[in-house]
């Protein structure tokens, strides 16, 4: 029988290499993470002061062309959010990276974009094929079994459908704007979704969704 020796050393070397390795790799995961919602503030930043500019047209004498280029901002606004949305997603889902200070300063933007939303809806006159149609969603990240599979059949259905806006808001945050929004429409579960202040309560499929849409 051969007796084997440990080798004590080289296992002490292996575990201290190891230990440098995984500590450079938390290092430089906290750099980006650092990195990327520094960016994040700087778009939610940028967005807000356009916002706060776009809300001066709504002081225009000429009402035609101030909806017109409301319009436009709106659309310019929609794609903006939805990216930083996905960036805080990413960060939150793939990085376990929450910032529950950046996510409210977000709240903000989309109620403020929200808001214009619905101002442009109710003062120009638009046909009703051209109003948005505007949806608040609000989930949870701690008790709601199927907010993500929600999350995913209202994207695919606003994929489909011209004209929406959709504003998510995480209902346990304990946001102002988002829990002022939530006693409006009297959101007590999760998922929920108002769509035109029609307040759905529960799980939508896709197919059901669209069927709100065009209502």
């Amino acid at each position: 029988m051969i007796e084997r020796k440990i080798n004590l050393p080289l296992y002490v070397l292996a575990f201290v290499i190891t230990i440098i390795i995984f500590g450079i790799g938390v290092y430089f995961g906290s750099v980006i993470d650092n990195s990327n919602n520094q960016n994040i503030k700087n778009d939610v930043s940028d967005l807000s002061n356009k916002i706060y500019a776009t809300q001066m047209l709504l002081l225009s004498d000429d009402k035609e062309i101030a909806c017109v280029a409301l319009k436009e901002q709106l659309n310019s606004f929609d794609s903006q959010i939805n990216d930083v949305g996905q960036k805080l997603s990413y960060l939150e889902n793939s990085r376990s990276a929450v910032d529950n200070e950046l996510k409210k300063q977000y709240f903000i933007l989309e109620t403020n974009s929200y808001l214009l939303s619905k101002k442009q809806n109710s003062n120009c006159n638009f046909t009703n094929s051209k109003k948005d149609v505007l949806i608040l969603y609000f989930y949870s990240n701690k008790n709601c079994e199927n907010c993500v599979k929600q999350g995913v059949e209202l994207t695919e259905a606003r994929t489909s459908f011209n004209g929406t806006r959709t504003y998510s808001f995480d209902g346990d945050l304990n946001s102002p704007v988002a829990d002022a929004l939530k006693n409006k429409y009297n959101v007590t579960s999760y998922p929920t979704i108002v769509i035109n202040d029609r307040v759905l309560s529960g799980y939508y499929s896709k197919d059901q969704l669209i069927s709100e849409f065009k209502k």
